[in-house]
């Protein structure tokens, strides 16, 4: 507990901050929409005036002007009535960003992304959302007790940040290319959880130590090639075609990272890998494009 901060939950699961004599700031617990923010969990935050302080830009807290009917907060066991005085309140948000900066070990869960992001010493969020200095150190010492680092681990690596580097383009490439609208859906499916993707595995290569690329193989860049000089109907069926082919054979990858990698920021990953890839795969599907040729030639490449 930081000193000078009493964090209470009120009735309903909602979470209430105080900081000194500050007003009250109140956060929805997955009750929906307050003020722009859905979400499960909070962080410290602080009221000037009618402005909220908090330690996350993207959280936005509804600013409660009195303490609820019948109750106060209280700060170790003083209570707080009426309003704080301009004084007080520049104490509360001091407080505030003093536990900002220190701020260690607060967890934000967030209702979009489903995934929870750790706030580190310099505020900022990691769990694979950007690391400040205290988190990659808190990184390199998770990966130097994560366990061996195969050479199938180290190709998958490679592989996942690969299928990135040409399938976020063609996803771009969709949004005006396609004539179907189902392809351009599946190309905002690409764009989405390739960069999301592509971001893990490139701090997990970091913090294992492991090099990957900055380019796709040749045969990837020459299917963007392909795609670039094609339109219309003639581009939905190459999409299709090119993208359902090599998300079933990383597929086939991904089983055998997962079931023998003996790294749990592997396995992790694989984890990821293994729902981006699913979801990629269906929206394809969804198309009314998949050939059974394709599907063929997925087929041979399975090991026998």
């Amino acid at each position: 507990m930081l000193h000078g901060v009493t964090v209470s939950r009120e009735p309903g699961g909602v979470r209430s901050i105080s900081l000194g004599h500050a007003r009250l700031a109140e956060m929805a617990c997955g009750r929906g929409s307050v003020g722009g923010f859905r979400g499960r969990g909070g962080c410290f935050c602080a009221l000037l005036t009618n402005a909220v302080f908090c330690s996350r830009q993207s959280l936005v807290f509804r600013v409660l002007q009195h303490p609820p009917p019948g109750g106060t907060m209280t700060t170790h066991g003083r209570s707080s009535h009426g309003a704080a005085s301009n004084r007080s309140r520049m104490i509360a948000v001091g407080a505030a960003l003093a536990a900002v900066v220190a701020g260690a070990g607060i967890w934000v869960s967030q209702a979009d992304d489903g995934g929870s992001q750790s706030v580190t010493d310099s505020g900022m969020p990691s769990a694979h959302g950007g690391m400040g200095a205290g988190a990659a150190a808190a990184s390199g010492a998770d990966a130097a007790n994560s366990g061996p680092l195969s050479e199938l681990d180290k190709t998958f690596l490679v592989k996942v940040r690969q299928a990135g580097l040409w399938e976020i383009p063609a996803g771009r490439m969709a949004q005006t290319q396609a004539s179907s609208e189902a392809i351009k859906r599946a190309g905002t499916h690409l764009l989405d959880g390739h960069s999301k993707l592509d971001q893990l595995v490139r701090e997990d290569a970091k913090a294992l130590s492991s090099p990957i690329p900055d380019e796709a193989s040749a045969e990837q860049q020459e299917w963007v090639k392909q795609l670039k000089a094609a339109d219309g109907e003639k581009f939905d069926q190459l999409f299709v075609d090119l993208l359902r082919a090599s998300h079933g054979k990383i597929f086939i990858t991904i089983g055998e990272v997962r079931a023998a990698t003996k790294n749990h920021m592997i396995r992790r990953l694989a984890q990821v890998t293994n729902d981006t890839v699913m979801d990629h795969m269906t929206v394809l599907e969804d198309t009314g494009l998949v050939t059974d040729a394709v599907l063929d030639d997925v087929g041979a490449s399975v090991p026998k």
